[in-house]
């Protein structure tokens, strides 16, 4: 086995130069201790907004199980269950260096359940780009539960500021 392998960094290099040059959004990649997540993404809609996502890149086809019309990725319950408890709402992107195609799951309802694993289909017709910019931007928003986490929050830390004098 060879001692370096940037395969994976050429993944997170790929989905960063989509997201800076395709969606104009920023992308911030999470170097340090990576427990399932490669970066977060920040959605730009003139302005920054201040909402975020998170993306998990694997790279190459050693992750996935290819049909006709969707790669499948199989995953632990270890990392599912992290990504499903963040409190970001998370994609997952597939790169191929082969193509250069970069492909992303953005409805975690597809999310199947298999025993000790699970899996989810990345559909073909999710190419990371232009053309997923909707799909991709509607995540943004988060769960139900999310939303209700930021609604809670969000007025409370609005008003502590004020009470210890930060304006």
């Amino acid at each position: 086995m060879a001692r370096f392998d940037a395969t994976e960094q050429i993944g997170v290099n790929a989905v960063q130069q989509i997201v800076l040059k395709e969606l104009g959004w920023i992308f911030r990649e999470q170097p340090v201790i990576d427990m399932g997540i490669d970066a977060h993404i920040e959605l730009v809609d003139e302005q920054p907004t201040g909402k975020l996502i998170a993306v998990q890149i694997r790279t190459g086809p050693s992750h996935f199980t290819e049909t006709d019309d969707a790669y499948i990725f199989r995953g632990k319950l270890t990392h599912l269950d992290y990504w499903t408890n963040h409190s970001l709402p998370v994609i997952l992107g597939a790169h191929f260096i082969e193509s250069g195609e970069t492909f992303v799951h953005v409805d975690a309802n597809r999310v199947k359940r298999t025993g000790k694993s699970w899996t989810i289909p990345i559909p073909k017709a999710n190419r990371l780009g232009a053309g997923t910019r909707d799909a991709v931007a509607s995540v943004f928003d988060g769960s139900p539960a999310q939303q209700r986490m930021r609604k809670l929050a969000a007025p409370d830390a609005a008003h502590q500021g004020r009470r210890e004098g930060f304006s």
